[in-house]
Formats: structure tokens, sequence, C-alpha cells
């Protein structure tokens, strides 16, 4: 994963751990991120693909992770952006059927234990 991925990541595992119900917005990963990532927006393509990048390794971990990018939510509708559907549920059209991929794979994250690195 890229320096961004792993900076995310690191974020993002801690959560898992604490919170029954683990949830971040984008800029409040931004906000949690090192200095240098403070600069990027919540819609940025460079946020997206690093979360795609996290999302990938959790899939390709023995035995696969529940997508840990999936508590990080839009502000305003309580839900990941689209990136996350393409990247964590290709193939799942539709509002409905989206919302319960989505909610079935979060609701697996809290006390799933995450390596100190995914590779």
């Amino acid at each position: 994963m890229g320096d961004l991925a792993e900076a995310i990541y690191d974020v993002l595992r801690p959560l898992s751990a604490r919170s029954p119900r683990p949830r971040l917005t984008y800029q409040d990963l931004i906000d949690q991120l090192p200095r240098g990532y403070h600069g990027l927006s919540p819609r940025s393509q460079e946020l997206s693909a690093a979360l795609g990048e996290i999302v990938e390794a959790c899939r390709r971990h023995t035995p696969a992770l529940p997508a840990l990018p999936a508590v990080v939510i839009n502000a305003d509708t309580g839900r990941p952006g689209p990136g996350y559907y393409e990247v964590a549920h290709p193939g799942i059209d539709g509002d409905d059927q989206r919302r319960a991929a989505w909610e079935a794979e979060v609701a697996r994250v809290p006390g799933t234990r995450y390596p100190s690195r995914l590779v």
C-alpha cells in the first residue's frame, strides 16, 4: 500500500477495536492524518484511491477481513461515497442493495483484529 493508505490504515485500525459502532467522516479522517495530508479534500481522488487500496488489501488478507474503509462516511448521508461501493461491492447496483451490502460489511468491522500492517 502507498504512504497515504498506510497513514489512513493507522487511523482506522484502532477505531475498529475501541468502538462498537465505528464511524468517521471523510473530513475527520483527514484531520487525524499526519499534517502533510491535511490539505486533502474529502472528495479527492487521492483519498478515494488510498481507501480503495485498503479495501483490496483487506480482501487479499488470509483470511479475508471486513473492508475497514466501510467505517468512513459522508457527514451528510451517513454512508460511504460512491467510490467505496465500486471497490468493495463491484457489480451491486441500486441504492437498497448497496446499502445492505455496506451495512453487512460495516457490522463485521467492530471487534475484528486487524494486523498492525496489511500487505
